[in-house]
């Protein structure tokens, strides 16, 4: 075939196939949702009025819908907003109403781009007004991966100053990306979107957003904000063109704003007949960068008279970094008044720190003697004796001098080696150092103590480590498991004698908490969760108790209490029909539409836990006949079916033992192409002729042309 002719067969072949599967034609048709919601600041939300709930009703649509709330206040000012990442606020890309309050009503429309289970808050009043908000997929895109690796959850931040957070992300496909578009093919990431955000007890906000994509690894620089905060979280959320989001949090240990002050120092401030062997202590209200501030730079020993400064050495209470030593080369000079200062070069042990915020100087006089009188160690004690092992043991001691105590440390000789670490002040005289032994054993101990003329004394002792006997739990539960399936719990429980009782301690979805005894056959124990009708989190952790009565227990997981992927899920009650969710029904129910030859996918779950089933009735008899879906009864558990929507029409869904309360409507309708463009067939034939009539002339016409073969 001629090359003309070729690339038109082509080009008809392509634009014949466009036709058909609509390709290029633009996003299918969005179903227009209005739902009305009425808040009250006590009672929470509901579809009207007197049926205000806490949680409120479950809302769902599926994903693409154009969804317009209508929004009025029963008592008070609120607003309505989607939590899609989570974070109990609203953030840059989620759907948020304006406020609405009595007599003043509000109205929100937003595209439900995101598929998935989310929940819906008042940001005013979220602790009694939330929700259940579902979005239904409809596409075939899955979501993109977010992954931050810094912050990394060891950072001790300086407020206000600007630290570099990094990530990496992707996508595996973009439904709305044409295949011979490849512009961005060298930039995976150009069609995702990015918000930073960041949330803590002391404040939260935007970082920034939207932020177009480009390659991994990626960066933005952050001004932290000027607070005091323990539990800041930097969000990350990476949304694709079609609207699905992945995210990744990590944590900000320490985010520190308060700059360092001078607690205390010493010799004390217009003190006089300071021994002349002492050393000078300053005592900070944090830990302090040790390196910058115990250096020449920033603290200095000056001879008041003269204003010589004396040469010594720095020393630190590591691993606190909150006591100071500077310990002068030589002995001071008798009768002769010192100055200590301290500059603004000091700076804590923030990243990259705050500085003080004023010079700090005081004064003090030597008398004419040295201090020859160590410090005294008294009362040596180590609580409790004998301890267990990964229990802490506190050693304790009254340390006193009759100057200044210097420092006091405690050194253990474990079976395993050997540990040293500074002990903390208590009340008055006494300090003490409380951590946990893990090795078997005596441990043998010593407390060092030096006064502030770098006098030492010692004191020992010791404390025995046993074996913990403390119960065994191997405890692995799911991650996650369906809408209405029941949840075994297993577990391996042993003790080097015997387990008294283990129990199981879950909240279920409904935030109702249970402490349940476990079943069991010698080691094993387990327990069947009923069935959840709700996509929360549940929270559970096994208790264990031996014969001789000691206890252990499991850290709290969480299972995610989630709709099995690609299945409509309808919730069922005797007295109110069906809805899409427990708190969202009606008779009749709602309608199911699905596409003609699609394979449809229904999860049906009682809300009232009476007995329910679900059937296609498509010749309208109200009986369950032989080639018509029908589930098996559900109950305490749901019940699944899969068929063909081979019929095309509109017909009712319904519940064989309660015909006429649980009733709805499935429309299975024509395919989109067929729906959409009745006139394709008529014209991918016409377009099939005049291919092959065009082939025929020019091949006719190219054979005239021709000259004669020569042989």
């Amino acid at each position: 075939m001629d090359r003309s002719i070729a690339a038109i067969v082509v080009m008809v072949t392509v634009l014949a196939s466009a036709l058909v599967s609509g390709a290029g034609l633009g996003p299918a048709p969005r179903t227009a949702v209005t739902i009305t919601l009425y808040g009250d600041t006590n009672q929470g939300w509901g579809f009207t009025d007197t049926t205000i709930t806490t949680p409120g009703p479950t809302i769902t649509v599926n994903q693409s819908d154009s969804v317009t709330i209508n929004l009025y206040s029963v008592g008070g000012k609120h607003n309505w907003f989607a939590d899609y990442n989570g974070n109990g606020q609203p953030d840059a890309g989620e759907p948020i109403s304006p406020d609405f309050d009595t007599g003043t009503p509000g109205t929100l429309t937003f595209d439900a781009t995101t598929a998935g289970s989310f929940t819906y808050y008042c940001d005013y009043h979220s602790s009694k007004m939330y929700g259940t908000f579902v979005v239904q997929a409809t596409s075939t895109n899955t979501p993109p991966t977010a992954t931050l690796s810094m912050p990394d959850g060891a950072q001790h931040w300086t407020g206000g100053t600007m630290h570099r957070i990094w990530w990496n992300m992707s996508d595996a496909e973009d439904v709305h990306r044409i295949w011979w578009n490849m512009s961005d093919a060298e930039d995976a990431n150009a069609a995702l979107t990015v918000f930073l955000n960041y949330t803590s007890a002391g404040g939260s906000g935007a970082i920034a957003g939207p932020l177009p994509g480009t390659p991994n690894p990626i960066s933005f620089d952050w001004t932290v904000p000027s607070l005091d905060a323990g539990d800041v979280m930097v969000n990350l959320t990476v949304v694709d063109s079609g609207g699905l989001r992945g995210w990744a949090d990590a944590p900000v240990p320490v985010v520190d704003s308060t700059p360092p002050v001078v607690a205390d120092a010493f010799p004390v401030p217009d003190s006089t007949g300071v021994p002349l062997g002492t050393n000078v202590q300053v005592t900070w209200s944090e830990a302090m960068e040790a390196a910058v501030t115990g250096a020449p730079g920033s603290f200095g020993l000056q001879e008041v008279a003269g204003g010589g400064w004396v040469p010594g050495t720095f020393a630190w209470n590591a691993p606190l970094d909150t006591v100071m030593t500077f310990n002068p080369t030589a002995n001071l000079a008798a009768s002769t008044q010192y100055r200590g200062l301290m500059n603004v070069s000091a700076r804590d042990d923030s990243d990259p720190g705050n500085a003080v915020g004023s010079p700090y100087t005081w004064t003090f006089t030597t008398g004419n003697v040295l201090d020859t009188e160590p410090p005294t160690i008294a009362g040596v004690t180590a609580t409790p004796a004998p301890q267990v092992a990964g229990s802490p043991v506190n050693v304790s001691a009254t340390v006193a001098d009759n100057v200044g105590v210097g420092g006091v440390w405690l050194e253990v000789q474990a079976p395993g080696g050997t540990t040293n670490a500074s002990m903390a002040r208590g009340l008055g005289d006494t300090y003490f150092l409380e951590r946990a032994y893990s090795t078997v054993g005596i441990h043998q101990f010593t407390i060092w103590a030096s006064d502030t003329s770098n006098l030492w004394n010692s004191a020992g002792g010791a404390f025995e480590v046993t074996p913990a006997n403390v119960p065994t739990i191997e405890f692995a539960p799911p991650m996650s498991v369906d809408l209405g399936a029941p949840l075994n719990l297993t577990a391996t429980v042993t003790h080097s004698v015997a387990i008294a009782e283990a129990r199981l301690n879950f909240t279920d979805t409904e935030g109702v908490n249970r402490n349940v005894s476990m079943d069991s056959q010698g080691s094993s124990y387990w327990h069947v969760v009923p069935a959840q009708l709700r996509a929360r989190p549940m929270s559970v952790f096994l208790w264990a108790r031996g014969v001789d009565g000691n206890v252990n227990r499991t850290p709290v997981r969480t299972v995610s209490v989630q709709a099995p992927a690609g299945y409509i899920v309808l919730y069922g009650n005797t007295n109110s029909g069906w809805g899409f969710g427990p708190d969202n029904l009606s008779s009749p129910g709602p309608t199911v539409r699905v596409t003609l030859g699609a394979t449809v996918n229904v999860l049906i779950l009682s809300a009232d836990r009476a007995p329910h089933n679900f059937y296609v009735d498509y010749d309208g008899d109200l009986i369950s006949d032989t080639g018509e879906p029908k589930t098996v009864d559900a109950r305490d558990a749901g019940a699944r079916i899969t068929f063909v929507a081979d019929r095309e029409g509109t017909f009712s869904y319904r519940c064989e033992y309660h015909l006429g309360v649980m009733v709805g409507t499935l429309v299975v309708e024509p395919t989109p192409s067929a729906a959409g463009f009745p006139w394709l067939p008529v014209g991918v034939g016409i377009l099939a002729v005049l291919l092959a009539v065009a082939a025929v002339v020019m091949i006719r016409r190219r054979k005239r042309g021709r000259p004669p073969r020569q042989d």
